[in-house]
């Protein structure tokens, strides 16, 4: 499923120049960038916690 939010080749690119020496694209599978929380369920608040901390 296209993103018509952002399209993948604007993560890719994004992910690719990231200076960060640790990083993770993180894709779910059926999801849009407005929907991801509620397709991933508690994966996505699992990964958005060990993020921020």
């Amino acid at each position: 499923m296209e993103d018509l939010s952002i399209p993948t080749s604007m993560r890719e690119q994004l992910f690719a120049v990231t200076p960060a020496k640790i990083k993770d694209l993180y894709m779910v599978s059926g999801a849009s960038y407005n929907n991801v929380a509620a397709i991933a369920g508690n994966e996505y608040l699992e990964r958005l916690n060990k993020f921020v901390n």
